[in-house]
């Protein structure tokens, strides 16, 4: 059975931006240069614009946010590509929550050379594969940005909505939980914790049902750590995390962590995570990323 992590490299070979050789292409669209990230200012494309009935984005840009080869290839060429609108938003109105994909409905995030733009997931429009071939262009996301806001739009379709109950009832200890994971924890040599986590899965039981006072929720948390790290855990460390995630939920009424699983995510197949939701933390991830960028 396929590892993990031969399915992510799978994965990121099949979606490379790369045009594989010997595939058509549409060689105007092409050379018009709209690929994903792609975007244009609106007020420079208004009138062909509101003449296809896209109105109300005067000060924004729109990113194209399909798969390049959906594009540029007859064969997967759609009639209406789904695009994103952004609008300019100064620094000191800058809401923390919005940044890095920590907010499924409002992203802030910086665009090299423009500064920061503020996304909201309803302000998407279908556009006309003719339209888009008739505006102009002004400019391209960087890789990483591009990663951040497409993987943040789709996130907003794939996560996994637990319980409100449930939510309600760990709220403290999710909080901590976040804390633990993003904040520098050293144990032995191991580096900062969140480094070396490649995933935070839940299982809950029940997993859909808001139950009522009296009945309680259990619920087991599995961290799946990269291989090159895993070897840190080994003597005592795994131990130490293990304990201080269960003080962080002794204190939650009507929710029991029965189980906290640490394990090199090379060790698990598809189907042993089979009941487990990934926890979204990706926000984390993104935050270092920029952090070092900066830096």
């Amino acid at each position: 059975m396929l590892r993990l992590k031969s399915i992510q490299v799978l994965l990121v070979n099949l979606f490379s931006q790369k045009s594989p050789k010997g595939l058509g292409v549409n060689s105007d669209y092409s050379q018009h240069g709209f690929l994903q990230g792609g975007f244009f200012d609106f007020s420079e494309n208004s009138q062909i614009l509101k003449r296809n009935g896209i109105k109300g984005y005067e000060s924004h840009i729109g990113v194209v946010l399909p798969y390049s080869c959906s594009l540029i290839r007859p064969h997967t060429q759609k009639k209406y590509i789904d695009v994103i609108f952004g609008q300019p938003i100064p620094e000191e109105k800058i809401n923390n929550n919005h940044l890095h994909g920590k907010s499924p409905y409002t992203l802030i995030m910086n665009i090299e050379g423009l500064g920061y733009y503020r996304f909201v997931i309803e302000d998407r429009e279908f556009i006309s594969f003719s339209c888009l071939c008739s505006i102009k262009g002004s400019g391209q996301l960087s890789a990483d940005a591009n990663l951040v806001l497409t993987a943040w739009v789709a996130k907003y379709f794939r996560r996994r909505a637990l319980p409100d109950v449930f939510m309600g009832r760990v709220k403290k200890g999710y909080g901590k939980l976040f804390d633990l994971v993003s904040k520098k924890h050293k144990s032995a040599n191991n580096g900062d914790l969140y480094r070396s986590i490649d995933g935070v899965y839940i299982k809950l039981k029940p997993p859909f049902e808001e139950l009522t006072a009296g009945e309680d929720y259990q619920f087991e948390l599995l961290f799946l750590v990269k291989p090159s790290d895993y070897h840190n855990w080994e003597g005592g460390a795994d131990e130490l995390v293990r304990n201080k995630i269960n003080q962080i939920f002794k204190d939650a009424d009507g929710a029991r962590l029965t189980d906290v699983i640490i394990e090199s995510m090379d060790a698990y197949t598809i189907s042993d995570l089979d009941g487990f939701d990934l926890i979204d933390m990706d926000y984390i991830s993104n935050r270092e990323k920029e952090s070092l960028a900066e830096s």
